[in-house]
């Protein structure tokens, strides 16, 4: 029992143990997964408390930044406030001081003022007293002098007498002649000897009155100063030197003692000047100070503490002096004035580093010109005593004067001006003069034989005019006065030269010189003029008129004129529709204008513009200009601008585009007489010449070129490019064959236009061509122009050549 009741306890304990086990082995992935579950909250909570952490720390800092910036806030402003405040101090400080130094400024040059007055008078009465005095003395000696000279006549004129008794007494009537001519000699030779005398005389009035000037621009020049000074210590207040921020450079050379500076012989650039324009740091170079090399830049503070407080000891480097001394020179280039020095004299110098008695002299030596020369060369560049411009007109116009100081925007004005003639080159040479510390000007002209002829020919104009030969002649130096004449004769070949036919001459030449010059110009020619619709307008006409240019201003190889024109012109007209005569006319009309040119011409490239206004003034009736050409007014305006501009597009030459522009407007319809024609060689090419006529519009060209013989030229050594052009001189080798292509354009407007006409008709063509030239005398030019739009002559595509020759010698 024991034993079934031990093996029964056993089973039950084993049972019990299994089912624990299995209990356990159940349970545990349900207690894994509890596990972890615990972890994540565990784990989120962490990263929760970690988040919560950073925003607080993000707050923490984004507010400490709020503080720091309302911080900075706080001192920029008390900053601001504090500078704010020591500003307005200093600007209190700095006006007290300005108007205390204003007082003083104006009680300064009151009390200078008062003592020029007092010595100017002084200078006066003393100068009326020596005057007075010196008249009296003058005027006896001249009295002296006539009665040596009416002596001299009386001796002369018995002498004469004496001998003549005597040659008629002896018959000697071959010492007649002899005896009269002796005579005449002695009586010219003394009336010689006493106008040289009274001139010596005069001599001396003039130097008295020069001493007087003198004296009293010496005590006018003081006050100047005085008053310079006294406005550079103003301005130096109200500079600020601490201001500066410019780098300097290290100036390790010789320091002088310096207690005042004195600037003398100055006259052309005064004081008020000088100090007037006295900068604190002085710029030596063309670019801004901010940007400047440090080597341009000279500290003048020391200078200008010494002109406005002087005696008391300073030391000034000699850069700085020499940096002043350029300063003073810049004044006088700026005013564009030559042969001015500027230096510190040797006696000024007490020994190598020392000046005497600490006095900075400054000498400013305005060299006057002593001679005015002029020098022609001819065509082999041989001095020659005549030339085809005569020099005495050269001395007359040239701006710089024997005593004056040499003035070369002046003289280089004046050298541009006569250089625009074709056949001449002048160059102005300053050198120096026979007399001490003196210069001369010397004016080299090479001439060039002055007369030129040419024959032209080309398939312009109406179909009656094409290929009517211009004959002409230009003379560059007609009288010798820089003048030119020019007269053109056009007529047909063979038959009809009464009926086709025009002559023009023009006379330009200068009036007190060459910066004002008047033209002169008339003319007589028979046209005829196919205009659109179906009137033709055949007839003559005759004008005459004048130009007068007025070179205003030059500036870097730049010209502007100003002109004013009056001209007249007489224009008998025949209006014919279908070949039958419907009507004639006589128009006259007198009309005045004015205009502009700005130009520039150089080796390199040619540029010009102008605008001129043409009004009517004094015309034929109404009924008249009507029969003329119906809608015409008597009452016109006409307005013309233009644009040119030529450039090589290489050294060599080779390359050259060119543009051309021109618009015409007028203020009503005009008389065919001042009607402007579109298409053709000379507005746009591959049209009918002539086509369309028309009260105004627009023209347009624009054209390249590329000349072989260049380009051929361009690629041989130097040496052989030299020698081809010596040898080629007077041979008839080809000089010039440039390909070249085009586009034109123009725009034909009508004023009011009427039964069949056209009011605005447009043109453009595009086409390519050749120039060429053969030695020295001959050139001519091929064009063929397409057309790209269509009129009532001309088909778009239908393209047209264009000649044109000439021979000139």
């Amino acid at each position: 029992m024991n034993k079934v009741s031990r093996g029964l306890c056993l089973l039950v304990a084993l049972i019990f143990l299994v089912c624990a086990v299995a209990s356990n082995l159940i349970a545990a992935p349900a207690k894994v997964t509890s596990d972890m579950r615990i972890q994540e909250r565990v784990k989120k909570s962490d990263e929760l408390k970690l988040k919560q952490e950073e925003a607080d720390k993000a707050k923490r800092e984004k507010k400490a930044q709020a503080e720091a910036k309302a911080k900075a806030k706080r001192d920029s402003r008390l900053k601001a406030a504090e500078e704010s405040k020591d500003k307005a101090a200093k600007d209190a400080q700095t006006k007290a001081k300005y108007q205390q130094a204003k007082k003083q400024r104006d009680s300064v040059v009151k009390q200078a003022q008062k003592e020029s007055k007092t010595k100017l008078a002084e200078v006066d009465a003393k100068a009326k007293k020596d005057t007075e005095k010196l008249a009296k003395e003058l005027q006896s000696e001249k009295a002296g002098l006539k009665k040596k000279l009416d002596s001299g006549k009386v001796r002369a004129t018995s002498e004469y007498k004496k001998s003549l008794a005597a040659a008629k007494k002896s018959k000697a009537a071959d010492q007649l002649k002899k005896i009269r001519l002796d005579y005449d000699g002695k009586i010219e030779g003394l009336n010689a000897t006493y106008m040289s005398d009274i001139a010596k005389v005069n001599k001396k009035m003039e130097l008295h009155k020069e001493q007087v000037a003198m004296e009293r621009q010496r005590i006018l020049s003081a006050y100047d100063e005085k008053v310079a000074v006294e406005d550079l210590r103003l301005r130096l207040i109200k500079e600020q030197p601490g201001a500066l921020t410019v780098n300097l450079p290290e100036d390790n050379t010789p320091q002088m003692d310096v207690k005042e500076l004195k600037i003398n012989g100055n006259i052309l650039v005064p004081a008020t000047v000088i100090y007037g324009n006295m900068p604190m740091i002085y710029n030596d170079s063309d670019m801004p100070l901010a940007k400047a090399d440090s080597a341009n830049l000279y500290d003048f503070r020391t200078i200008q503490d010494v002109i406005v407080n002087p005696g008391q000891s300073r030391k000034v480097s000699s850069r700085t002096i020499k940096g002043f001394t350029q300063y003073i020179l810049s004044l006088y280039q700026d005013s564009d004035f030559a042969g001015i020095y500027v230096y510190v004299p040797k006696d000024a110098m007490a020994s190598g580093t020392q000046l005497r008695d600490d006095v900075l002299a400054i000498t400013v030596l305005e060299a006057p010109v002593t001679e005015v020369a002029v020098k022609i060369y001819d065509q082999n560049q041989k001095v020659t005593e005549k030339g085809y411009l005569k020099k005495s007109y050269v001395e007359k116009w040239s701006p710089i004067k024997t005593g004056e100081v040499t003035n070369q925007k002046e003289i280089d004005d004046f050298v541009n001006l006569l250089n625009e003639n074709p056949d001449r080159y002048v160059s102005a040479v300053v050198t120096k003069g026979a007399e001490e510390k003196s210069l001369a000007v010397n004016y080299d002209i090479y001439e060039a034989n002055p007369w030129h002829y040419f024959i032209q020919a080309d398939d312009s104009g109406t179909k009656d005019r094409r290929w009517n030969p211009k004959v002409g002649l230009i003379n560059t130096n007609l009288l010798g006065l820089d003048d030119t004449f020019t007269a053109i004769y056009q007529a047909p070949w063979e038959h009809g030269i009464e009926d086709q036919w025009s002559v023009y001459g023009s006379y330009n030449r200068p009036i007190w010189g060459p910066k004002l010059r008047l033209n002169l110009y008339a003319g007589y020619r028979q046209y005829d003029i196919i205009s659109e619709g179906v009137a033709d307008f055949i007839g003559n006409g005759s004008f005459v008129g004048g130009a007068l240019r007025w070179n205003v201003l030059q500036k870097d190889g730049w010209f502007f004129d100003l002109l004013g024109t009056m001209d007249y012109l007489r224009s008998k007209t025949t209006t014919a529709i279908l070949n039958t005569t419907i009507g004639t006319s006589n128009v006259r009309a007198a009309m005045w204008g004015w205009g502009a040119e700005l130009y520039k011409s150089d080796d390199m490239t040619d540029t010009k513009f102008t605008f001129n206004v043409s009004e009517s003034f004094d015309t034929s009736s109404q009924q008249t200009f009507e029969d003329a050409r119906a809608g015409a007014e008597t009452d016109f305006r006409i307005y013309t601008a233009t644009a040119g501009h030529s450039r090589y597009l290489d050294p060599n030459k080779v390359s050259r585009l060119s543009g051309n522009f021109r618009w015409i407007d007028s203020s009503d319809r005009l008389v065919p007489a001042k009607m402007t024609t579109f298409g053709g060689l000379y507005t746009v090419r591959g049209y009918e010449e002539s086509e369309f006529i028309a009260d105004g519009g627009i023209l347009a060209s624009v054209q390249y070129e590329f000349d072989l013989v260049k380009y051929s030229d361009s690629q041989k050594p130097k040496e052989q490019q030299q020698a081809k052009k010596q040898a080629g001189k007077n041979d008839l080798r080809l000089r010039k064959l440039a390909p070249l292509v085009f586009w034109d354009y123009g725009r034909a407007i009508i004023n009011r236009s009427i039964a069949d006409e056209k009011g605005i008709q447009d043109m453009c063509s595009f086409g390519a061509g050749a120039l060429v030239e053969l030695g020295n005398n001959f050139s001519g030019g091929a064009y063929y122009g397409i057309p790209t739009t269509n009129t009532d002559e001309t088909d778009s595509g239908n393209g047209r050549w264009n000649f044109s020759v000439m021979y000139r010698w």
